[in-house]
């Protein structure tokens, strides 16, 4: 069944998982209600790329009726209705499930924003919305029935970036020069209503300040007192890729999701520093540069499923990037919709557009892919050979771009066929016209007794 649907969605044939889903509840209940977690996941991601909230909302419901059932995936997919903004849904799944999923012995990784974390932050929002921050009954929220210690100076920060408009530098350098731990707490609750009066929600915000934070509390004599912020919230691009690394191995390595939300979301923690003048305009370019050259890598390895991280591009605009480098990469990530078998040399061809716009970034791009195809011994056109200089269009910098030499292009086609005969007789039965055949509703093929469905069949 995985491979019926995992070939049905490299071929975009969307329709016709839409169906196979609707089949099965209607005609094979038991049979969903144990896998709905793997056919589910793909209704949420195509209904909210379509901006469909009622039929995100309706796709997550089996999780929130039974979370036990893969507490991994419930949290991949409570993360990436939280970076889509849809704090309703989250609100309902944290009344239902919250100390089941924080209670867990069986997540394979101890969630770092858990969904009594989110409730808390979302307990912000409210006090935001209501222009009034209640101290007394804040606590009493932190201490009832949840495992929150009360932590006055945690409380503390809360209510000053909640009452405070932003500081001035001289007042936060000394603030974090005292004790950083503590200043970084505070710079936390800061963010937190920079990012809530940009649109974003309040776990959102925590969620990625905390990747990111965990860079700058990596460094050696992190307790200590810091002189140069400037130089403290500099990162390496090496350390970036390791934490990338790390966020996209949890969950069996699926959390590319929250890789992305990472990744793009870093950009408004650098903004924030740079508006609040704790970095110079110079480490924030630098941060920019290293940020566009992980977002390229990510985007070559990703150009098929590019449209499942379009959510960062329901956005707001952060103030560092351009509207027309902007809406240059939405579109690039929309036409990963329709690419077929994560072909790199259609999406190439058919970006082109996109990858003029973004100018720079698109070189960054270009270069990314030729950098993969060396290291995957493959040509642009999926020919192997280590001696082929790799040519993927013009480049304004490079004129004389490397042609193919006719003598080098002497290659069997045959044995390199994009889709192996045999894979390709294997779905035989799911063309175009099988499937409808086999689903029109006017056929009477599928009795409504389960009792029908063979009990080694459903194993």
């Amino acid at each position: 069944m995985f491979g019926i649907l995992g070939y049905l969605e490299s071929h975009t044939e969307y329709d016709k998982i839409l169906t196979f889903s609707k089949l099965l509840q209607d005609k094979q209940t038991k049979l969903y209600s144990n896998l709905f977690c793997y056919i589910d996941d793909f209704l949420i991601r195509y209904y909210a790329f379509h901006g469909n909230k009622e039929m995100v909302a309706k796709s997550f419901e089996g999780f929130i009726e039974n979370p036990e059932q893969d507490y991994d995936q419930y949290l991949i997919y409570f993360h990436y209705l939280m970076f889509y903004g849809y704090t309703d849904v989250l609100r309902k799944a944290i009344t239902n499930n919250a100390t089941i999923i924080d209670d867990s012995n069986d997540c394979m990784f101890e969630p770092e924003c858990s969904l009594m974390t989110c409730e808390l932050f979302l307990k912000l929002s409210d006090y935001y919305e209501n222009e009034k921050f209640d101290r007394n009954g804040f606590k009493q929220f932190m201490t009832k029935n949840r495992p929150f210690k009360v932590d006055e100076i945690f409380i503390e920060s809360f209510e000053k970036g909640f009452n405070s408009p932003l500081p001035e530098k001289a007042e936060l350098v000394e603030i974090l020069s005292k004790n950083v731990l503590e200043g970084l707490r505070l710079l936390e609750m800061l963010f937190v209503k920079y990012m809530y009066d940009k649109g974003f929600s309040t776990c959102f915000a925590k969620k990625i300040w905390d990747n990111i934070q965990a860079l700058w509390c990596s460094k050696e004599g992190k307790k200590e007192k810091y002189v140069n912020f400037d130089k403290y919230f500099s990162i390496s691009e090496a350390s970036f890729g390791e934490q990338l690394e790390d966020i996209g191995s949890n969950y069996f390595g699926c959390n590319t999701k929250e890789v992305a939300a990472t990744l793009w979301g870093s950009v408004f923690i650098y903004d924030f520093l740079k508006d609040v003048g704790l970095i110079s305009a110079n480490t924030h370019q630098d941060f920019l540069q290293l940020n566009n050259k992980a977002k390229s890598r990510f985007i070559v390895d990703n150009t098929g499923d590019l449209w499942i991280y379009d959510f960062v591009h329901t956005w707001t605009k952060p103030e560092s990037i351009g509207e027309k480098e902007f809406e240059a990469e939405h579109s690039l990530f929309r036409k990963s919709y329709d690419l077929k078998h994560n072909d790199n040399e259609v999406f190439f061809m058919e970006t082109e557009k996109e990858l003029k716009e973004l100018e720079e970034m698109g070189r960054m791009i270009i270069e990314a892919n030729k950098e993969k195809a060396k290291a995957e011994k493959y040509s642009f056109y999926g020919y192997e050979d280590e001696d082929i200089e790799i040519y993927l269009g013009d480049d304004d910098d490079d004129e004389s771009s490397d042609e193919f030499d006719d003598e080098d292009d002497d290659f069997d086609d045959d044995e390199y066929d994009d889709f192996d005969d045999e894979d390709e007789d294997e779905y035989d039965d799911f063309d175009d016209e099988d499937f409808d055949d086999d689903f029109d509703d006017d056929e009477d093929d599928y009795d409504d007794d389960e009792d029908d469905f063979d009990d080694d069949d459903e194993d």
